[in-house]
């Protein structure tokens, strides 16, 4: 896969992803890409990693939503929002800064990506706080 193929790829799949916590389709998530390990431990699946990943954003922003009395959710994947901040050869790591409103929130998503051997790209994400 030649480099731009793969900014190409990488940022479809980002929106992908973006597009299902948006829609609040998380159980969807484990079919496009993996969850850090760091949501579920030895003992639980990726399945289950990106359920206790959506309970906690679901319940993060409905605290900002109480504590500041407005509405706080994920806006529309906007691709200035992404940035591929490292690409070397079948590895990259990209970042997206989800946005509420149009208003940066105080974390942001990391994303990191392997071409495999059968030429697929591998995805796994996780949240910077």
């Amino acid at each position: 896969m030649k480099e731009q193929q793969f900014k190409e790829n990488i940022t479809k799949k980002v929106k992908q992803i973006i597009d299902f916590i948006v829609n609040h389709e998380y159980s969807k998530l484990h079919t496009i890409t993996n969850i850090n390990s760091s949501w579920f431990g030895d003992k639980k699946t990726q399945v289950e990693g990106i359920e206790i990943f959506a309970e906690w954003l679901e319940e993060q922003l409905k605290i900002w939503s109480e504590d500041e009395e407005k509405e706080f959710v994920i806006d529309p994947y906007n691709e200035k929002y992404f940035t591929i901040q490292h690409l070397e050869g079948n590895q990259a790591f990209g970042v997206f800064e989800p946005h509420s409103h149009n208003e940066k929130l105080e974390f942001w998503f990391e994303f990191h990506f392997l071409i495999n051997e059968n030429d697929n790209i591998i995805s796994e994400f996780n949240i910077n706080i």
